[in-house]
């Protein structure tokens, strides 16, 4: 993998996007090069949200391979800041796959989403200035390999972030342990309503020893973003069945379906997880579906569907927008994090 490294503090200004006009205004930035923002001229310190999600980590390469992590959420509300000022930010960004590439991953310091009340001492998460922050999810260590088990990534741990309310991404699912390929699903991201879903493991069938080929396991599910945890692959003595279902969000809605005999495999919508493929009815596994909670296309995303047989070029799963965790075979993209500032201009109170 190649990482994304953050540039020097100062060196770029992030263009915030409009979500909402609001009331109350909602705005977000998802410039992972960005390391400064400028407060808005209408910022009203005493009735404010920030809210942040950290980036999801990718697949493993080798099967059968983990999915990643999802990236944790924190928010903080009513936070003063100085209209028109500039403070230090980063929104994380998530590992680039290099497809064939072993090379160890885990969980580096870019993929953490966070802001700060200035521009110094905040050169990480772990900076004094530092007032919201979430961390980004593990990238699969992509060694292993038929016959052995590669566990998923870890999801962003809520206890090391900072804020008010914190929830957790999902872990991604484990590869299966056997003498075929079947990978894990990426977690989902967490998000303003919870924790992030758990991505499905991949499964091996009773039957393997009786199959040839890469005709014997199938994929798991990616957990929801902020929702439900994803399948297991289905297993069946003797024969194939289907991938594993996605995770829902956290309306309980919105997954991907495994392939099988009957169904084609899908990706998830509004931050479900992606479907798992099969050993028997299809290789290929899908995306997880972008977030919601702050319009139709920012959120927390679901975790991707994890694959079979990386020798066929398959990708995992990529993972949803904001934070979702990839999908295990072929290296399955873990998503970028996010800072979202939502506030009411000149109104009195708080969050």
């Amino acid at each position: 993998r190649i990482a994304t490294y953050r540039t020097a503090v100062g060196a770029e200004a992030c263009v915030l996007t409009t979500l909402s006009a609001g009331p109350p205004k909602v705005l977000a930035c998802t410039d992972t090069n960005a390391t400064l923002l400028t407060v808005p001229s209408d910022w009203n310190s005493a009735n404010n949200k920030i809210e942040v999600i950290g980036a999801g980590g990718g697949g493993g390469y080798i099967d059968p391979s983990g999915g990643g992590g999802g990236g944790a959420y924190s928010a903080i509300v009513n936070q003063a800041l100085t209209q028109g000022g500039s403070i230090a930010i980063q929104a994380g960004a998530a590992p680039v796959p290099t497809v064939g590439s072993t090379t160890t991953a885990g969980v580096g310091a870019w993929q953490d989403s966070y802001l700060c009340t200035t521009i110094a001492n905040c050169a990480s998460i772990s900076g004094m200035a530092v007032v919201v922050g979430a961390k980004g999810g593990t990238d699969v260590h992509p060694t292993g390999g038929q016959g052995n088990v590669t566990l998923g990534g870890a999801g962003g741990v809520a206890s090391s972030g900072i804020g008010s309310t914190k929830f957790s991404g999902g872990v991604g699912g484990n590869g299966a342990n056997g003498a075929r390929i079947p990978t894990g699903a990426g977690g989902g991201a967490a998000g303003p309503h919870g924790n992030g879903g758990a991505g499905g493991a991949g499964s091996q069938d009773a039957g393997c020893g009786n199959e040839s080929g890469p005709y014997c396991g199938n994929g798991g599910g990616g957990g929801g973003g902020g929702g439900t945890v994803g399948e297991e692959g289905h297993k069946y003595a003797g024969s194939d069945a289907a991938g594993g279902n996605g995770g829902d969000n956290y309306l309980g809605a919105g997954h991907g379906t495994g392939i099988s005999f009957s169904t084609p495999v899908t990706a998830g919508v509004a931050g479900g997880g992606g479907g798992g493929a099969s050993g028997e009815y299809g290789f290929v596994a899908a995306a997880g579906g972008n977030g919601t909670e702050w319009d139709a296309a920012h959120g927390s995303g679901g975790g991707g569907g994890g694959d079979i047989n990386y020798t066929y070029g398959n990708p995992g799963g990529d993972a949803g927008l904001y934070g979702g965790g990839g999908g295990g075979g072929n290296s399955g993209t873990g998503a970028q994090g996010i800072i979202v500032l939502t506030y009411t201009p000149g109104s009195s109170g708080g969050y």
